[in-house]
């Protein structure tokens, strides 16, 4: 049965049944239970999907009271249980969701791996030039990053005739040393016959305000470096 309600309608329906379920609304409404007369039970500001079963004994009225101007579907039945399974259903238009949804843990590793692992990058970086003793040379400006940067991925090869420690650091201003900023990747060689690749473990999303830079504590002999990049 389908009726139509405004605001604080109430309606009656006589028979008896032992079953009741609202199939449709837009709203919510109160649902009472009645027999002979006396309310047997009382469900409030309830919505589609509602279902009650008495099983102890019947009811033989059902007073809908609406609490928004809508259609209202809903069937009793007697001695068996009606059930309403639905499709999936489009919205058009704006959905809006008060309050935090809870993922179960699969869904959450899935979506963690797909944000670390199947990002397109947005810009790149790559070089062997050598890097000058504690003179940074800029990757990303600050002036760029208005919304953050994400760092996809990063590695590091630096080579030097003797040890060497060389970083990409994040920092508003061009740092002077491989400590002066934000860590992003810290690679170390010790000597030119004997680099050692840095790669960086996960991604790493750089505030705005912040540029992007490598620079190295001894003067660099060779090596790689790259990075993948997106603008936020």
């Amino acid at each position: 049965m389908i009726e139509a309600f405004t605001i604080g309608q109430a309606r009656s329906y006589t028979g008896t049944a032992d079953f009741f379920r609202l199939i449709a609304t837009v709203g919510s409404c109160d649902i009472r239970f009645s027999i002979a007369g006396r309310i047997i039970a009382e469900r409030l500001a309830v919505e589609a999907g509602f279902a009650e079963q008495f099983k102890i004994a019947p009811f033989d009225k059902v007073t809908i009271t609406s609490n928004a101007v809508q259609n209202i579907q809903f069937e009793t039945a007697l001695g068996s249980e009606i059930r309403y399974d639905r499709g999936a259903s489009s919205v058009t238009g704006t959905v809006a969701i008060n309050g935090a949804i809870a993922l179960d843990a699969a869904t959450l590793a899935a979506l963690e791996n797909t944000n670390i692992n199947s990002e397109q990058y947005g810009g790149s970086y790559v070089s062997t030039a050598s890097l000058t003793a504690n003179t940074a040379v800029q990757i990303i400006s600050a002036a760029a990053n208005t919304n953050g940067i994400s760092i996809i991925s990063a590695q590091y090869c630096p080579l030097a005739a003797g040890g060497i420690l060389a970083a990409f650091l994040a920092k508003a201003t061009a740092p002077t040393s491989v400590t002066d900023g934000v860590p992003i990747l810290i690679a170390a060689g010790s000597n030119i016959y004997s680099g050692c690749m840095a790669t960086m473990a996960g991604k790493i999303i750089i505030p705005a305000g912040l540029g992007v830079f490598t620079i190295s504590n001894t003067a660099e002999v060779g090596g790689f470096k790259s990075m993948l990049y997106k603008l936020l």
